[in-house]
């Protein structure tokens, strides 16, 4: 199946995003290729997934999400992309990221939501 539309949810209650496959360039078949899955397989495991936040770090905001239940090696991607743009979905291994900014990142790209998750404007910052 050829993706036109990726739909990436959070479960219950949560938000759903749609944006058009050819606007983020993806490289379905390095998934593909590394899973043992279609792509379209890929995604259904993706959105069964309860995900849990097991830290954030790396940019401020970034969450580190897991595990999802597949037994392939999913590389980063050798050559990391200069820029990927803010909300991007990422995937290596087990583990899944949604980059908060844009950034530099080398974390294969499944999808995109328009969920803000990060926002400097609404930190608070505290004397000890």
């Amino acid at each position: 199946m050829k993706y036109d539309i990726i739909v990436l949810g959070s479960g219950p209650g949560g938000y759903v995003t749609a944006i058009r496959a050819s606007q983020l360039g993806l490289k379905t078949a390095i998934i593909e290729k590394n899973s043992k899955l279609n792509f379209d397989s890929f995604i259904k495991l993706h959105l069964q997934t309860e995900f849990h936040v097991f830290m954030i770090g790396f940019l401020p905001g970034l969450p580190f999400l897991g595990k999802m239940k597949i037994n392939s090696s999913i590389p980063r991607r050798l050559s990391p992309r200069l820029q990927v743009p803010s909300g991007s979905v990422g995937i290596v291994n087990n583990l899944c990221v949604i980059y908060p900014n844009d950034s530099p990142g080398g974390w294969n790209i499944i999808g995109k939501t328009k969920k803000k998750l990060f926002n400097f404007n609404t930190i608070f910052f505290y004397e000890f």
